[in-house]
């Protein structure tokens, strides 16, 4: 097995795909994009479920963006698989706004230290979406 192969072992479909879709643009992501061509890339986005700016913005970050939103879910007592089987697009939605985000570090801290559930409101991009999630839950 690989290390990509290793690395990608949990990930979501959508880190995979990015993974993947970033590898084949690593080379150089303009011109390849370029060469593509605007309507075969929109395609290509589409199939993904992204916009095509979204897919850019993604291709620019390149695959080592880590996605801590999986963890983030289970600290607030959040199922991250129950998420994304009963909200498949919501989930790709956190996965895409925590991979914006400028805050892992003190994400990675705060639930190393089991305190995120109570300070994640003061810097997750997912914060909102979070709190209805576990309010839905408790109903």
């Amino acid at each position: 097995m690989t290390a990509q192969t290793n690395t990608l072992a949990g990930a979501s479909p959508l880190q995979r795909l990015l993974s993947k879709v970033s590898q084949l643009f690593a080379r150089s992501p303009e011109s390849e994009i370029e060469q593509m061509g605007k309507a075969e890339f929109d395609l290509m986005a589409h199939d993904i479920g992204l916009s095509s700016n979204d897919l850019r913005e993604q291709i620019a970050h390149g695959s080592n963006q880590e996605i801590l939103m999986p963890q983030m879910l289970a600290a607030n007592r959040l199922d991250a698989e129950a998420v994304h089987q009963a909200n498949p697009a919501v989930y790709q939605d956190m996965e895409l706004t925590c991979s914006h985000c400028h805050s892992q570090g003190r994400c990675k801290r705060d639930m190393a230290d089991g305190v995120a559930e109570a300070t994640h409101d003061e810097y997750c991009l997912n914060a909102y979406t979070i709190d209805a999630l576990k309010k839905t839950a408790q109903q």
